[in-house]
């Protein structure tokens, strides 16, 4: 099982030239995909208050979503599906499974 972590506004690794073509190419129905709408590829760092404008574009700027938000949601998520498919842990199978989200701005996608 993959779970992948993406940002629609990434500009370094791109939905269209990297994330989606990878996704399509999974085959099972154990992947999941974890996509911020509003995140670059700063969003997952915390990189942003040491290159300041540097990466204005992708993903430090008050438009993307706050790395300071996506922390604790990319946290959760991984959590969830490390305790699935490594411990049998299912207490967070709403969240990996698309029942319940944490934040408006992501979007969780399953193979089926």
């Amino acid at each position: 099982p993959v779970l992948m972590i993406t940002g629609a506004r990434d500009t370094s690794v791109t939905e269209e030239g990297s994330a989606t073509p990878i996704w399509n190419q999974m085959t099972g129905t154990q992947h999941r995909r974890v996509q911020f709408h509003q995140g670059g590829h700063f969003t997952f760092t915390n990189i942003c208050s040491i290159i300041g404008p540097l990466g204005e574009d992708n993903g430090c700027n008050d438009s993307f979503t706050p790395p300071e938000v996506a922390h604790p949601i990319v946290n959760a998520y991984i959590e969830a599906f490390v305790g699935r498919h490594f411990f049998g842990d299912e207490s967070g199978a709403a969240l990996i499974d698309g029942i319940t989200s944490l934040h408006e701005d992501v979007e969780l996608m399953k193979k089926e």
